[in-house]
């Protein structure tokens, strides 16, 4: 039986400065942006998603209500950016081309993605109507993303 997924929220520099040392290390991750908005010319970052194991994942909110923690988004983008933009390392995502607009738009210049499942999905079955995240998790794994309880 597959070990249950461990989330990991960095909310705070010591977390982050733990994350990002872990971070460092990785050949290869995934990575999603969250935003305020669906068009990526008019959204601004609320959260970055990275995962480079199968049962964990690390979300780093750099903005969230009065009354919940994040990380300050400049500094975290400016100690994110040698990750982000080395070419070496490669990203994974789902229609990573809007993460890229939306990462230039914060001032980092996304390098090394080497994989976006949206383009793959496309590909292997361009009649398909969708190519969304949760009908490629339904079609491939039998399942559907688990959404937060927010």
């Amino acid at each position: 039986m597959a070990s249950q997924p461990t989330y990991h929220l960095v909310d705070t520099p010591e977390v982050f400065e733990t994350f990002l040392i872990q971070l460092k290390k990785q050949k290869s991750f995934s990575l999603d942006t969250e935003t305020t908005n669906k068009s990526p010319r008019w959204a601004e970052l609320v959260g970055l998603s990275f995962a480079w194991d199968e049962n964990q994942a690390w979300y780093l909110p750099v903005r969230s209500p009065p009354d919940q923690r994040h990380l300050d988004l400049q500094t975290t983008l400016s100690a994110l950016r040698p990750v982000l933009e080395n070419a070496e390392i490669q990203k994974i995502g789902q229609n990573l081309k809007y993460d890229i607009i939306v990462l230039r738009g914060a001032g980092i210049n996304l390098a090394g993605t080497a994989f976006d499942t949206m383009v793959a999905s496309y590909l292997l079955d361009a009649g398909q109507r969708n190519h969304n995240l949760d009908d490629l998790a339904l079609d491939y794994l039998g399942t559907r993303p688990s959404k937060s309880a927010n």
